[in-house]
Parts: C-alpha cells; sequence; structure tokens
C-alpha cells in the first residue's frame, strides 16, 4: 500500500479527517544517516515565512518492512504532525499523544513505540 493512501485512511481513521495532509510530505527513504538504528520513522517539523506550519515524515524502510508496521509507524508520526498543526509541543509524554494512543489502541494500532 502507498504511504499517501495510508495517510489518507489513518486520517479518516484516527483524526476524523482533520489532519491537513496537504501540509505534510511522506518520503520513504531506507534510512536516515546518523539516527540511531531501530528508528523506524521520523517528523520534522516547520514553520514557513507565511508563518505556514508544515511536516516532513521519513518512513525508514531499513526497518519498516511489513504492510501493518509501516501503518503503525505511520500513525505515530501524523500524531505529530498533528501536534505541529494544532500548535503542541512534538512529545511522546503529552496528554495530547496519550490520547491519540488511547483512540489508536481502540482501533486495535499500537503506536506506543516503547511497546513495539
Amino acid at each position: 500500500m502507498k504511504l499517501n493512501k495510508m495517510s489518507q485512511l489513518i486520517n479518516a481513521e484516527l483524526f476524523d479527517n482533520l489532519l491537513d495532509l496537504s501540509a505534510i510530505k511522506i518520503i520513504s527513504q531506507r534510512e536516515i544517516m546518523g539516527c540511531g538504528g531501530g528508528i523506524a520513522g521520523i517528523t520534522y517539523a516547520f514553520k514557513t515565512d507565511k508563518h505556514e506550519r508544515i511536516s516532513i515524515v521519513y518512513i525508514l524502510s531499513k526497518y519498516c518492512k511489513g504492510k501493518a508496521f509501516t501503518y503503525r509507524v505511520l500513525m505515530h508520526e501524523l500524531v505529530h504532525c498533528y501536534q505541529n498543526q494544532l500548535k503542541q509541543k512534538l512529545n511522546h509524554n503529552g496528554a495530547f499523544f496519550h490520547h491519540f494512543e488511547r483512540k489508536a489502541r481502540a482501533l486495535g494500532y499500537e503506536i506506543d513505540m516503547g511497546r513495539f
């Protein structure tokens, strides 16, 4: 399954289509040099000169082998994109992120990377 198609499904399933996918670029890369081993995805958040918030998500194919795991990693990274769009701090420990962890778990997905 293509990453953009996955993101559309995740947007509907987890975010009730509230995530602005046009402000997110999703890239599949084998690996990012200098990142610790085992990182399957990473999100970078930016503010443009026009004060628009955009995100770039890298899904690392070296670690994302199956469709189900890739879906969970992308779901996790899209929570960070939503944090960026709502001007939240990008983290794993806040109530915002935990809310989406619980919501994902209720849908049958584990997106807490510490539990993988």
